[in-house]
């Protein structure tokens, strides 16, 4: 068997794999044809790299099993109790896939996989609709499953070829090195918005939207990673905190040297606030000041966590924090890639969902996502559930930084293909993405986390931000809440995208 035919074989499955972990049973039999007829597989290995790489097909998983029921126990249960168990059977199964770690189960799962099944038993048993539904199927399933024996004698025929597993054309080689922990996000339609009775204007209407296909950071970026790019660009490094503190002992020591000699010429004896002014003027033109961020790019507030220019100890893999949008352009622009536009960074949050309120569903919690009692601070990337895509940290942990200009009714007037606000050709986004230092409006931030409520950090919130903005504030936040109660956590990082477009020879 030539090994190039069954590389391109799982290249095509993994690429699926990227919408669902499931499959149908006619996107099952569409494979099966493709290895055949296409990469000269058998069915038997075909039917081998299917199961390997994790794929179900098929309605086949009982939700109920998963959470440890029967239908006829649940079932015979009213409607609260129903929730009140569901909601206790999930949190139990939840928190033991966690305590595992990465010990694989017996059935072959993962345990992030095992953890995205917990939470799709979930959310479907607890809606009266999608569990009824859901019944149906499992009683039905039996008689309408096709057995890989029943399709062999079918896959003979080399002229039967015209169901295909759809694969975005767009599809490039990753490279290497920084692009490797990326996501494949496939072109195509989703629904954008928030379609809930008590939805806030800004997340409304709900409108079908179209993008290309493109590569999404796996997790946002890092403090090792900024730090990297720091270290290379002493323009987006921070003030030094040694640096600030000699000069302010050295003005004290001048302001001392002329109060104790009143002698001196008045020249030597200017205001105290004049002379603090020149000395930053001083500071500004010396050779000093081309060692740190310029300060119309930031709030002063910029890497607030940071000292002398070093994250804290034990915090490389968390999201870096306190970063403006002009920071993150730049950054982006430096390792070839871009901040998604808020389109692009919808879809790839919902992972594939369309009408729910979280990447994962309808229900969120502690163990899920960076929020409630532990959201004013980050924790590791990648330290709870990616949702369907394999992307992490999509609501919780930060705030992240769009390419987009913020406009509050933008969903009202927005185009339906590739949409980005404040930019109306691809001439205008590449100067936008040339000149980001120019710009100073307002620009979009997505996910977010709160303190005591996941009510402002589901996949639709929107938010915006001056550009030099670098964590939310309670006087920044009054011009988004009626009543400000300081719920929302401060933490604002970003991750970037990468065109499938843009071809690579790294």
């Amino acid at each position: 068997m030539d090994m190039s035919n069954r590389d391109d074989f799982i290249a095509v499955v993994n690429t699926l794999k990227t919408l669902s972990h499931t499959i149908t049973d006619e996107q099952n039999r569409s494979l099966l044809q493709q290895a055949v007829h296409n990469h000269g597989l058998s069915v038997e290995t075909a039917l081998e790299i299917i199961e390997s790489l994790g794929i179900t097909v098929g309605e086949r998983i009982n939700y109920f099993e998963v959470l440890g029921f029967s239908i006829e126990e649940l079932t015979s249960q009213d409607e609260s109790s129903i929730a009140k168990n569901l909601e206790n059977a999930h949190i139990k199964h939840y928190t033991e896939s966690l305590q595992a770690g990465g010990l694989p189960r017996q059935d072959g799962k993962t345990q992030e996989q095992w953890r995205k099944i917990l939470n799709q038993a979930y959310d479907t048993l607890k809606d009266p609709i999608k569990r009824e539904d859901h019944i149906q199927n499992l009683q039905t399933q039996t008689s309408h499953e096709e057995k890989p024996s029943s399709i062999v004698n079918e896959l003979s025929n080399p002229a039967d070829t015209s169901l295909q597993v759809a694969v975005p054309e767009e599809m490039v080689l990753i490279p290497s090195g920084e692009f490797q922990e990326m996501v494949l996000i496939p072109s195509g339609e989703f629904q954008m918005g928030n379609s809930d009775e008590n939805a806030n204007i800004r997340e409304t209407p709900v409108h079908i939207v179209e993008t290309d296909a493109f590569y999404i950071d796996k997790y946002p970026v890092t403090n090792e990673q900024y730090k990297a790019f720091i270290d290379a660009n002493p323009l987006w490094r921070k003030p030094s905190d040694r640096m600030w503190l000699d000069l302010q002992k050295w003005y004290d020591k001048y302001k001392a040297f002329i109060d104790a000699n009143p002698l001196w010429p008045p020249l030597w004896r200017k205001p105290s606030d004049r002379m603090w002014l020149d000395l930053q003027n001083w500071y500004d033109k010396g050779n000093v000041r081309y060692n740190y961020i310029y300060d119309k790019y930031h709030d002063g507030e910029y890497l607030r966590h940071w000292k002398n220019n070093e994250f804290p100890s034990e915090t490389a893999d968390h999201p870096v924090t306190n970063v403006s949008w002009y920071a993150a352009m730049a950054y982006a622009q430096w390792v070839g890639k871009r901040l998604p536009t808020e389109a692009e960074w919808e879809k790839a949050a919902r992972g594939g969902l369309n009408g729910q309120k979280y990447p994962w569903g309808d229900s969120i919690n502690s163990s899920m996502a960076n929020c409630s009692e532990n959201a004013d601070k980050t924790t590791s990337i990648g330290k709870y559930p990616a949702n369907n895509f394999g992307i992490f940290d999509m609501v919780g942990n930060i705030w992240e930084w769009c390419l987009d200009e913020y406009v509050m009714d933008f969903y009202t007037s927005s185009t339906s293909l590739n949409p980005i606000a404040g930019v109306d050709s691809k001439k205008d986004l590449d100067n936008l993405i040339r000149n980001f230092r120019e710009v100073d409006s307002d620009h979009v931030l997505r996910g977010g986390t709160s303190f005591i409520s996941s009510e402002p950090i589901h996949t639709s919130a929107r938010w915006g931000g001056i550009p030099i903005l670098t964590e939310f504030t309670a006087s920044y936040l009054t011009k988004f809440l009626d009543t400000f109660t300081r719920t929302i956590a401060a933490n604002i990082g970003f991750r970037c995208v990468w065109d499938t477009k843009v071809k690579t020879n790294s």
